[in-house]
């Protein structure tokens, strides 16, 4: 399987066990972002160090020296160099414009957006709770928050979610995503919590809105008129949301 050499790069930047090594990785990435090849002359130069670090950063991270790492970064561009330079120029399908309202609808929502953000920041611990439907993208966005630093707590199969609500704090966020048909457990579990606390915000969509009464924020993701189409319709939308969050935090 193709190994991003940018990925382990990205990795060794962001980690700050060395100083020495967070420069290196910073420079190829340079050279990958600028389509040129690395040298151990310029990367020595650049980092002020000796080559003989360059060859122990490269071992340390897999490589048999800098040599193979210059090659890998000229492979990699080479291996993304069309999908980098490929425009679409097709006009814009009717599908398409139908995606952008909906995301649309989602801008609309600004002000419950921006609460949604201050809960995180603000609250102990976040507990999400998703309806089978979701469970997948609610899973991803619960790592999404944990890498920003939030304290998120998500349960596919649920057998925690009895546990998690006895010990709910007044601080604690809940975050309920309720779509589809199998969500009235999800209501249940939203009347227990709204007696632990009051920070609570429900995601969903304007059939299912009538079932929660009490909450922060309320952020609606409108429904599609295909039967076909409108999960993944739903997963787009939901997944833009959850975008925006994460830059905002």
């Amino acid at each position: 399987m193709f190994q991003s050499i940018k990925e382990k790069l990205t990795v060794t930047y962001n980690n700050n066990e060395s100083n020495t090594h967070k420069l290196i990785a910073k420079y190829l990435l340079d050279c990958l972002e600028e389509n040129k090849t690395p040298t151990s002359k310029e990367c020595s130069e650049v980092c002020f160090i000796s080559e003989s670090a360059l060859t122990s950063f490269s071992k340390k991270y897999g490589y048999n020296g800098f040599r193979e790492i210059a090659i890998r970064i000229k492979v990699e561009r080479e291996y993304y160099k069309d999908f980098e330079k490929q425009k679409l120029s097709a006009k814009p399908s009717t599908l398409f414009n139908q995606v952008v309202q909906n995301i649309k609808q989602i801008d609309l929502q600004e002000d419950e957006i921006s609460l949604l953000v201050s809960l995180l920041k603000e609250c102990g611990r976040t507990f999400l709770f998703s309806s089978y439907e979701q469970n997948f993208n609610v899973e991803i966005f619960a790592s999404q928050l944990q890498y920003k630093g939030i304290d998120s707590n998500f349960n596919s199969q649920r057998k925690m979610n009895p546990i998690w609500i006895d010990y709910c704090k007044e601080d604690d966020l809940c975050i309920f995503f309720a779509f589809g048909l199998d969500n009235q457990y999800l209501v249940n579990y939203y009347n227990l919590v709204k007696n632990k606390t009051k920070n609570i915000v429900i995601v969903t969509s304007s059939s299912q809105s009538h079932k929660f009464q009490e909450f922060k924020a309320e952020i609606l993701i409108y429904e599609h008129n295909r039967e076909d189409i409108y999960l993944s319709m739903r997963s787009v939308v939901l997944n833009y949301l959850f975008t925006k969050v994460i830059i905002k935090l």
